[in-house]
């Protein structure tokens, strides 16, 4: 039961086209992947906010290139679906 919310939340996160496609990024996926992609939303939500990359980049407490590579790849995902 549990990996049904897993692959729901996967499913909020990444552009699937299933349940099985959700439920196959699960099972042979990289967690730290969709980590990472959440991550990269939340920053691109806060950017449009009114943050600069340097102030999320202080906040997540890492590189401001770390930061625009991540909303970079989140726009590419949500262009501007968020």
């Amino acid at each position: 039961m549990k990996e049904n919310w897993y692959a729901l939340f996967i499913a909020s996160l990444l552009p699937v086209k299933s349940a099985d496609e959700a439920f196959n990024l699960f099972y042979t996926g990289d967690k730290k992947y969709i980590k990472t992609r959440k991550t990269g939303i939340e920053m691109l939500l806060m950017q449009r906010q009114g943050y600069s990359n340097s102030d999320i980049a202080k906040m997540y407490k890492i590189n401001k290139h770390t930061v625009d590579t991540r909303i970079h790849t989140a726009r590419n995902i949500f262009p501007e679906e968020i």
